[in-house]
């Protein structure tokens, strides 16, 4: 089984194959045209569509849940079961500012471990919290929430992290929402707490019941006296090891996931290692520590995608990125959706939809089953059309935009312009290329040069045309 977005109310967004490979469409156009609505009405439709076969009375839907909590379900029985094809998981992205995509969407009845939607962003909004720690801390919920060990997650995510730099330990700071003292009165039963403890805990009412919530309260007092924790990413998991060498961990990953997914605990800061020795107790004397926010902001932005979407994913899923170009530097963004398809290898059946403003993402798209859609032109074409062109090709004939002196517009005149003189007539793939010239003209301003080559070409057509 693959998950394709086939169509999206009247806008075609995949016509290629289904197979088990991953598949890429890459949503461009001008702007105002509608790509980040287009991303929002793909997440809300599948997001209703998911509740209606969760809430569905069909019985269907209890072997479904059994069999998948025994580990021997697979996902195509939604299909059989309902008709519908529906990804495996939801995952929205973004390091955007300025994105909309949901920050939090959730069922009761929900079966899918860390729950089917997936949100990789800033929200919410915490004036005291730099972005990349309120991102990072939700990507770790995600990765942390499983009850069983999933080996290509940690791979995936050692992979990523060592190819740049990051290495594959983290040093992270937490930080309860109450004080030791509010703590003590919830536990007691004091009701002078502060109105800022009951909303705190009115929150976290919505995910957990009161005996739940009873065991984070306990846990919190670990954090209390020892908000600093390292995250290691071994071959056999993820371990959490405590930072002072006479001092050891007393709550495990998953209970670490509750309390972030609680609210009652937060990131407050991540600092990447280099050279931490898992099996040693607290941090190694030759440890090299650096904060996240001290990198470049394109490593951040990058250290944070791939953080939430590795911990998110699942086979089938569909992944909806918006504009990862921000704050990337050149050279990632021409191999962005090449680092993406391996590093998620080892997943299959995955649909990405990514809304880019950027031609070097589109520039070098060297993936099978890539598809662009135009939604100036509202227009689906298979990448390989436009792979391995210049970045100038891309502006002139997928953004409409081609600047001033584009290389492409010019080398495609002058192709002409020899090819003619030698042989005194017009091809048909001349005239083809000659009427995209003539199209590119309303783009450019006044004393743009390729504006004189493509006159001198209309002249020499109306001599040997």
């Amino acid at each position: 089984m693959a998950f394709r977005a086939r169509t999206i109310g009247k806008t075609s967004l995949f016509k290629g194959e289904d197979s088990t490979e991953n598949a890429f469409t890459l949503v461009i156009g001008d702007n105002g045209c509608g790509k980040t609505q287009l991303l929002l009405d793909i997440c809300n439709y599948y997001q209703m569509l998911y509740g209606e076969l969760l809430n569905s009375e069909s019985a269907d839907i209890s072997v479904i849940r059994r069999d998948y909590f025994n580990q021997s379900f697979k996902w195509e029985t939604i299909e059989k079961a309902f008709g519908h094809s529906v990804p495996q998981k939801l995952i929205c992205a973004s390091t955007s500012q300025f994105e909309k995509f949901v920050e939090s969407w959730r069922l009761n009845n929900d079966f899918v471990q860390g729950g089917y939607y997936a949100y990789i962003g800033s929200k919410p909004f915490i004036p005291d919290r730099l972005p990349s720690t309120r991102i990072a801390s939700t990507a770790l919920n995600q990765l942390l929430a499983r009850d069983t060990y999933d080996a290509r997650k940690i791979q995936s995510l050692r992979e990523f992290l060592l190819s740049f730099g990051f290495d594959d330990v983290l040093k992270i700071s937490l930080e309860p929402i109450f004080s030791l003292d509010e703590l003590n009165k919830v536990k007691n039963g004091d009701l002078s707490i502060a109105p800022e403890t009951q909303i705190a805990l009115r929150n976290a009412y919505e995910y957990f019941e009161l005996e739940d919530i009873n065991e984070l309260n306990f846990l919190m007092e670990f954090i209390i006296n020892e908000p600093e924790v390292l995250l290691c990413f071994s071959d056999s998991g993820v371990l959490l090891n405590s930072v002072s060498k006479n001092k050891t961990i007393q709550y495990s990953s998953r209970e670490l996931a509750d309390l972030l997914m609680s609210g009652l605990v937060s990131v407050a800061n991540i600092e990447t290692i280099k050279g931490q020795c898992f099996s040693e107790q607290g941090l190694s004397e030759s440890a090299k520590i650096r904060p996240l926010a001290s990198r470049s902001s394109g490593e951040q932005c990058l250290f944070l995608l791939f953080l939430g979407i590795i911990s998110s994913i699942d086979d089938n899923s569909l992944i909806l990125i918006d504009e990862p170009e921000i704050s990337l530097h050149p050279s990632w963004q021409q191999r962005f959706v090449e680092i993406l398809n391996k590093s998620l290898r080892t997943y299959s059946g995955c649909h990405f939809v990514i809304a880019t403003h950027s031609p070097l993402i589109v520039s070098d798209i060297a993936v099978k089953n890539c598809e662009i859609l135009d939604m100036t032109e509202q227009l689906l074409t298979n990448a390989s059309v436009h792979s391995l062109r210049s970045s100038d090709y891309h502006l002139a004939t997928l953004f409409h935009n081609p600047g001033h002196s584009n290389e492409y517009l010019i080398k495609t005149a002058i192709y002409i312009f020899s090819k003619v003189k030698a042989e005194k007539k017009f091809e048909t793939q001349d005239l083809e290329k000659l009427r995209m010239l003539n199209d590119q003209l309303s783009l450019l301003h006044k004393d743009d040069p390729v504006i004189e080559l493509v006159e001198m070409l209309n002249e020499v057509y109306h001599k040997y045309g």
